[in-house]
């Protein structure tokens, strides 16, 4: 009985824990107008469980790969590893009536001899360079590891 009593109370300690881990180690919390980027580091134990496995060079990681992932993470509470994680806070994209967003893609092929601008929309684009839509006034959640937005102003003839 008296064994039984202990385990019970090694397993809520143990829970206590591993709660108390999550809570203050893994815990990212996102404010609003901001976003998490995300760039897996790869297992904490090396190459204990194989060869770790790269994203190219120029292009994101998709799952199981090391290097930073395509989509961030909203406003609010998420939990995440900083062992294996690398966490970091960006601004939303702002642009206010008025203004346009100019996006220039940084990753993905180089555009084809001939060829100035670069079809698709954010996300969703498979050369770099200037993307032919602009972005109109909103808020975006944009990663910046693979798009830079230069925010300039419309100019209207009275």
């Amino acid at each position: 009985m008296k064994r039984v009593g202990a385990l019970v109370i090694l397993a809520l300690l143990a829970l206590f824990a591993w709660q108390a881990f999550e809570w203050t180690v893994n815990r990212v919390y996102v404010p609003e107008g901001r976003s998490l980027q995300l760039q897996y580091k790869g297992p904490f134990f090396g190459s204990l469980f194989g060869e770790p496995k790269y994203a190219s060079p120029g292009f994101w990681a998709e799952e199981g790969e090391i290097g930073v992932r395509k989509e961030l993470r909203g406003p609010g509470r998420h939990f995440y590893c900083p062992s294996w994680w690398n966490r970091v806070l960006v601004d939303d994209v702002l642009s206010a009536p008025g203004q346009v967003g100019i996006v220039t893609c940084k990753l993905g092929k180089d555009l084809p001899e001939g060829q100035f601008l670069v079809d698709g929309d954010i996300g969703n684009t498979e050369f770099k360079g200037i993307l032919r839509k602009a972005l109109t006034p909103g808020r975006y959640r944009i990663n910046p590891y693979g798009y830079e937005i230069k925010i300039v102003d419309t100019v209207s003839e009275p």
